[in-house]
């Protein structure tokens, strides 16, 4: 028998079935009954006193022992079971045993198996068959008609130590093979627990019996075929309960047998306990089949007689006995016979199923809650009544307190977590049930750290919320919210903000209220500089070039000239162009600061100085002309001014012709001053006038003098020429070597050069 679960906890096991029997015993015959239980050594008690315990193994054949205890009960007291019926549960309406699965019907507002249309009575069941509440209720599928079901190992005694007991996977006989197993446990409006149950069997023909017992202590089949029962007397505990239906004529009559495990003698028996009237109610679907909303042999309609429910007060069946009882397993299992020594057949389960009239108490459920909110706690006690509550906060009694459930205001309590605990006590001990009530205070959040950035530079703001989630977040920017900013950080970008600071906040709302948090973010300016103006400087002057730096400092320099840095770290810088070539030179300035780097450059220019040629010294006859000439160089334009023995005479270009006629004999001093661009510069020759002594002598000499002056002048003129020729290649040259190599110094340039 493999035991399959259902959504939920399936609960594993056949649930025996009541057969609810109406005993009136009385008889003329009664004290002649009395006689044969006594002869026989049968022990009774008087209804009257509370209980009636008869071992059934003491020589007398069953049949007789079950007859004369029968009729001795109702000799003492009236005995009385109840058939089909309403059962006073506790259920919504009570739970209406009467061969069918389906609640409010045929009877309205009665609880059953399954839901059922209009009403109040409630189905402890939903529509499939699973339980609604599996800590209340089980349904148990056991394997039918199959060589795989789990039966006991022929052979196996009813009075076997379970310890003892060994199971097979084998086809069960019809009659013994059940596929559903339906359990329930409630508590009426007296405290009472009342053990409700319902199976099936195959075959409806032939006599068949099913037990259903409920054991204090743990029972487990194991895998390799053996049972292991941890109960200390026999296998089984004192006070386990075992319930049998006896199935005669196919299930058209029944009978039901309460017991209870005691010691007797030097050993442990099954002693049969008389339950109280109206402790029981059993009815099976004797008036036709039934429909199910499960599985039933493979169909979903129970034939007649297949079905059988009841349902047993358990408290009041074990009241004048032991009161306090705790079932921790449940097993089914069906059997040959009522004897002692029966073999056993089928069985399901084991089943862990905990409940019983000792007191307990479902757990408490842990609470979080936000300070100044109240946190409610309840517990569902079970067990022999009168059941009362004592419930405490953090060690100490909360005054009034003393139903099932309590409200606890948190206003005045600590943040942090404070222990919760009820003390639960029936007529069969007590119970302490605790659990943990977390006060939460409102949300904090770290602060948002004020930032300085630049000017198109993201700003990013972040905080971290703890306390009681989820948390939601609102940024805003100067007051207005930032869209799609639904998150822990934000990033802001920075460009179309004006410079100077703004307000950041962040709203963190969490389910314990909200919190703020403020930052500032300072938009920085840029770093900019005014341009560099383009210089034109002589060669050997300096040349000063200046920046003005703005943005957020401080700022830095870094000058280069034609590609290299120079020295230089300030906002200007003096060049001196001694060492530079002539012609077109770069030179840019960097300036950093803390919103980035701008640079800025310029041309410089180096002219060339003015220079000229030198005069030619002449010797000529009074009254002849003197021709001096210089050929100036450098940057023009070039002006001239001519003196003669230091004092000015007319001439405004580079050549002068003296007219020696009124100038004395002798030495005279010729000078001319150029002027260009670049300076000016100063040149002088020696004039000579010579006395004519003979007309022709001096007309030869001055020829010569002319001729040689016409020579010297032409070769002034070439050489300056060449020298104009030079001055520009060298220009050139300079100009191709800044734009080849910008790595050369501009000494090393010139040096190059010369």
């Amino acid at each position: 028998m493999y035991l399959t679960q259902k959504i939920g906890y399936r609960l594993a096991g056949f649930v025996a079935i009541f057969t609810i029997l109406i005993f009136t015993a009385y008889t003329p015959a009664g004290a002649f009954l009395k006689t044969i239980v006594q002869k026989t050594e049968i022990r009774y008690s008087r209804l009257d006193s509370g209980s009636s315990a008869i071992p059934r193994n003491h020589g007398v054949d069953s049949t007789i022992r079950k007859a004369a205890s029968m009729l001795s009960w109702g000799m003492h007291g009236a005995f009385f079971f109840q058939g089909t019926g309403i059962a006073p549960t506790g259920d919504p309406g009570g739970f209406h045993i009467e061969g069918d699965l389906v609640a409010n019907s045929p009877a309205t507002d009665v609880s059953d198996w399954v839901p059922g249309p209009g009403g109040t009575g409630e189905g402890v069941l939903d529509g499939t068959g699973a339980p609604i509440n599996s800590s209340r209720t089980r349904h148990v599928i056991d394997l039918f008609d199959s060589n795989l079901d789990n039966i006991f190992e022929p052979g196996v005694k009813h009075d076997d130590d379970p310890n003892d007991w060994t199971w097979v996977q084998q086809k069960s006989t019809h009659k013994d093979d059940i596929n559903n197993a339906l359990l329930h446990v409630s508590t009426d409006s007296n405290g009472d627990l009342w053990f409700v149950v319902g199976g099936d069997r195959l075959s409806t023909t032939g006599d068949s019996y099913i037990d259903i017992e409920l054991w204090q202590n743990q029972i487990t089949a194991n895998t390799d075929g053996s049972f292991t029962a941890t109960g200390p007397h026999g296998g089984r505990t004192i006070g386990d309960i075992e319930i049998t239906v006896h199935y005669q004529q196919g299930g058209s009559s029944a009978e039901y047998f309460i017991e209870r495990w005691q010691a007797v003698g030097m050993g442990y028996e099954w002693v049969t306990i008389t339950p109280p009237a109206n402790s029981g109610f059993i009815a099976g679907n004797e008036a036709g089949p039934v429909s199910v909303p499960f599985s039933a042999f493979g169909s979903t309609t129970y034939a007649t007689n297949a079905f059988i429910e009841a349902a047993i007060n358990i408290s009041a069946i074990i009241e004048n006995i032991d009161p306090c009882l705790g079932i921790s397993s449940v097993l089914i299992m069906t059997k040959a016979s009522q004897s002692e020594s029966a073999t056993l057949k089928d069985f399901a389960g084991p089943i862990p199923f905990s409940f019983g009239t000792e007191t307990t108490a479902t757990d408490l459920t842990p609470q979080t809650v936000c300070q100044g909110a109240s946190a409610s706690f309840s517990t569902t006690a079970s067990g022999l009544p009168p059941i009362s509550y004592q419930w405490k906060l953090d060690g100490a009694i909360i005054p009034d307190a003393m139903a099932r459930n309590v409200t606890i205001p948190t206003t005045g309590l600590t943040v942090g977590a404070h222990t919760v605990e009820v003390v639960v006590t029936g007529a069969c001990g007590s119970v302490t049930r605790s659990t943990t009530l977390t006060v939460q205070g409102p949300p904090t959040a770290t602060a948002l750290i004020s930032l300085e950035v630049c000017q198109g530079t993201p700003a990013l703001f972040s905080t971290v919320p703890s306390g009681v989630g989820p948390f939601t977040y609102v940024w805003e920017l100067d007051g207005m919210q930032i869209p799609g900013a639904t998150s822990s950080s934000v990033s802001i970008n920075t460009a179309p903000l004006t410079l100077g600071p703004h307000i950041v906040e962040v709203v963190v709302d969490g389910a314990c209220g909200e919190v703020v948090k403020i930052a500032t973010l300072t938009v920085l300016p840029v770093t900019t500089a005014t341009s560099l103006t383009p210089q034109t400087v002589c060669q050997g002057a300096t040349a000063n070039f200046t920046t003005t730096a703005s943005g957020t400092g401080p700022f830095s320099y870094v000058w280069k000239l034609d590609g290299v840095s120079i020295p230089g770290t300030g906002n200007s810088n003096a060049i001196d162009t001694t060492s530079l070539s002539l012609g077109a030179h770069t030179v840019e300035v960097t300036v950093t600061g803390a919103c980035g780097a701008v640079t800025k450059t310029a041309a410089l220019n180096v002219q060339a100085s003015t220079a000229a040629t030198e005069l030619m010294p002449q010797t000529v006859c009074q009254g002849a002309t003197a021709n001096f000439t210089t050929t100036a160089s450098g940057t023009g334009p070039f002006s001239y001014v001519w003196k003669l023995d230091g004092m000015p005479i007319a001439g405004a270009t580079n050549s002068n012709a003296i007219d020696t006629t009124a100038l004395s004999l002798g030495a005279h001093t010729v000078e001319v001053t150029v002027t260009g661009t670049c300076g000016a510069v100063t040149k002088t020759a020696a004039l000579n006038v010579q006395a004519p002594t003979a007309t022709d002598r001096c007309r030869r000499r001055s020829a010569r003098e002319r001729r040689r002056t016409l020579r010297r002048r032409r070769q002034e003129q070439a050489r300056s020429a060449t020298l104009e020729t030079g001055w520009n290649a060298d220009r050139g040259r300079d100009q191709q070597q800044r734009n080849d190599t910008t790595a050369l110094s501009p000494a090393r340039t010139l040096s190059k050069r010369q």
